[in-house]
């Protein structure tokens, strides 16, 4: 899940080098925030919105399709969530990406200021 993450990051700052933008950077004071909502949409088996006033990207994959990579290619089909990732103002990104056993899915929840 660690290397999920980490790809993520890299394949959006990837995609936002070459539009020109600013790198976006990690974002421990939500940190946490996105890792229990990925662990609550794994627990639950659904992606609901939050309370908070967040841009947040939600997804899932089976686990032998999931990779940091395959969720961005996934998420930048929509041209609302890749808005939302190629947004200049946002600066910063969490990532939660959470496992769950019951239905063999990675779930993960990204959340941008």
């Amino acid at each position: 899940l660690d290397t999920i993450q980490t790809e993520v990051y890299d394949a959006i700052n990837d995609m936002r080098t070459e539009q020109n933008l600013s790198m976006i950077f990690e974002y421990p004071d939500r940190q946490e925030a996105a890792q229990q909502k990925a662990e609550l949409n794994a627990v639950t088996g659904k992606e609901d919105n939050v309370d908070e006033n967040i841009s947040m990207l939600q997804a899932h994959l089976q686990l032998n399709e999931a990779s940091g990579y395959e969720f961005i290619e996934r998420l930048r089909t929509s041209e609302s969530h890749l808005a939302v990732m190629m947004e200049p103002t946002n600066l910063h990104m969490a990532v939660g990406v959470a496992y769950s056993a019951s239905d063999d899915k990675v779930w993960l929840v990204l959340q941008f200021e």
